[in-house]
């Protein structure tokens, strides 16, 4: 079940989404609200209004609740592991999830 919040949410990030000059600009955009709220304030902006739109969490143990929920009601789930930065070899293990996690999203 979804609130009309949240309804509200999707429709308006997938309306700002179909803007170019909203699309063409979202990273000076971002760069901005950083520079003027600082980096912790537009995070806690911009995840619960956008990031959540696509991702269900920036780990596998975040994506459990999603996960559960959304199977719940009968909707299948596919993670896809994105990396935008480059991460050293040696942390990249650091990413595996343990059993029990994998274990909670099957």
């Amino acid at each position: 079940s979804v609130n009309n919040f949240q309804l509200f949410r999707s429709w308006f990030v997938l309306q700002a989404c179909s803007w170019r000059v909203f699309v063409s600009h979202a990273e000076n955009l971002m760069t901005m609200l950083q520079r003027l709220t600082g980096r912790r304030i537009s995070s806690a902006i911009l995840k619960p209004l956008i990031y959540q739109q696509f991702a269900g969490g920036e780990t596998i143990a975040e994506l459990a609740g999603p996960v559960i929920h959304l199977r719940q009601h009968s909707v299948l789930t596919m993670i896809n592991y994105s990396v935008e930065a480059d991460i050293p070899e040696e942390r990249g293990t650091e990413m595996i999830a343990s059993p029990a996690v994998m274990a909670t999203l099957r």
